[in-house]
């Protein structure tokens, strides 16, 4: 950079702490930031989640998707259940596109955002004449829609959801597991090593939001009383708590494992509206799942505040209507009554 032969940086699997970083070092030097690189497919989507792709809009910066196609697996049969709903959905989507799953699958990165490129592998001519058909067409709003409900599959059933993330380990490892089983590859016990890696360097991994300890600060210096709730173990969710000294920020802290029901369960929105000795009237639930945090407390007459951290709004169709919705929490700082 220094001899001026750099005119842009490119990065891989950078976190979203990272890529600020690395973005404010590089400005002071007059170079930009243009990409980071990571693994993201429609089986790989933690970049929605963890920040990634937040920072990429944020920083105008390119998500350089690498494993487009989950390293092969939407581009054969899969025993997994999830993962067959989704290839049977996909493949329903390219016959009306004349077009094959792997190009609805690339498509679909396409219109998940301006910043997201993919770049599918290509050892032969064809491949590349294949990768380009994924160009030139748009999967409609419905049909990305029914891509990303298919995907959430394994998790739409509550029991199987419950089961899941009381025992996140364990399902990671099942994950793990079947996936190798579709490589051909039949080993409990590596797929239970690389599972508990998986799970613990993930653990590691999570930070708050940059705005969410001083929002709940400042709601709590507006005098509101706040209860956290909470889905999954009791060991798990504590650690978290603890790890960022979140106890003292709430009034009570409602966990899935501790009283024996968790989110959309209405005795949870019940038990936190009698711990806070509020009315429901009186009460907001905020959150950034529209069943858990917004349908289940609108049926208990709280108000459900939506936080739409992808900027998509609710889904067309959708039966549920948020009380208020937010692109981050800070944004209830923001008075939008006029």
């Amino acid at each position: 950079m220094k001899s001026g032969k750099a005119r842009a940086v490119g990065v891989a699997n950078f976190n979203a702490d990272q890529m600020r970083r690395i973005a404010d070092h590089l400005a002071r030097a007059g170079v930009p930031l243009a990409a980071n690189q990571v693994n993201y497919s429609l089986l790989r989507r933690a970049a929605e989640t963890n920040g990634v792709l937040e920072a990429c809009r944020e920083l105008d910066v390119a998500l350089v998707a690498y494993f487009p196609l989950a390293s092969g697996r939407l581009t054969q049969p899969s025993d997994s259940m999830g993962t067959k709903a989704l290839l049977t959905c996909l493949a329903d989507i390219a016959r009306a596109h004349d077009a094959s799953i792997s190009q609805v699958a690339l498509n679909w990165l396409l219109a998940r955002d301006s910043h997201v490129i993919p770049i599918p592998g290509a050892t032969k001519p064809h491949h590349a004449r294949a990768n380009l058909h994924a160009l030139g067409w748009r999967l409609s709003e419905t049909e990305f829609d029914a891509i990303d409900r298919t995907r959430e599959w394994y998790w739409s059933d509550p029991e199987r959801h419950r089961v899941g993330r009381l025992e996140l380990a364990w399902a990671r490892g099942e994950v793990v597991r079947r996936a190798l089983v579709e490589l051909g590859v039949d080993d409990e016990d590596l797929a239970r090593r690389i599972g508990d890696t998986y799970h613990s360097l993930r653990d590691d991994a999570i930070r708050p939001f940059d705005d969410a300890v001083p929002t709940v600060q400042w709601l709590r210096g507006q005098g509101c009383r706040l209860a956290l709730l909470t889905n999954g173990a009791s060991k798990m969710q504590r650690l978290k708590i603890n790890r960022f000294d979140l106890a003292p920020l709430f009034d009570a802290i409602l966990i899935e494992g501790e009283v024996g029901f968790g989110k959309p369960d209405p005795r949870i929105y019940t038990q936190a509206l009698a711990t806070l000795d509020v009315a429901a009237e009186d009460a907001w639930m905020v959150g950034d799942n529209l069943e858990w945090d917004v349908a289940g407390p609108q049926r208990e007459g709280i108000a459900g505040i939506w936080i739409d951290a992808r900027g998509r709004g609710v889904p067309s169709g959708h039966p549920v209507r948020p009380h208020r919705v937010i692109g981050r929490l800070s944004d209830l700082r923001r008075d939008d009554s006029g």
